[in-house]
């Protein structure tokens, strides 16, 4: 038995010296599981910045099976509107609102 941990562990370190660590992703009929499907939006761009710099996000709940966030010091989950913003996702990045057909990612302040 303690051979065999010797040998797989000499096997690891020659495998990481050689540089063959790197894992790369193949499934291409597959949704790929390390990439981020949400657009990439942020409050500084768009024709709703004024509208949206009303909206104040102070707190986020996002490991749970309920994620919830403090929005102009409401709680709301995923579905719920806030100035006429839908919250579409909370994770610990921010929140995520559909404001007239864009979506934009506020972080709490």
């Amino acid at each position: 038995m303690k051979k065999i941990v010797i040998l797989s562990t000499a096997i690891m370190l020659v495998s990481i010296y050689r540089g063959e660590t790197r894992v790369e992703y193949t499934g291409g009929q597959y949704r790929d599981p390390f990439r981020d499907y949400l657009p990439k939006a942020d409050l500084g761009r768009g024709k709703f910045q004024k509208q949206l710099s009303n909206i104040k996000v102070t707190g986020l709940i996002w490991n749970t099976d309920l994620p919830l966030a403090i929005i102009n010091g409401k709680v709301c989950k995923i579905g719920d509107s806030v100035a006429g913003a839908k919250v579409i996702d909370i994770n610990k990045k921010g929140v995520f609102l559909d404001f007239h057909g864009e979506i934009y990612m506020l972080r709490p302040k």
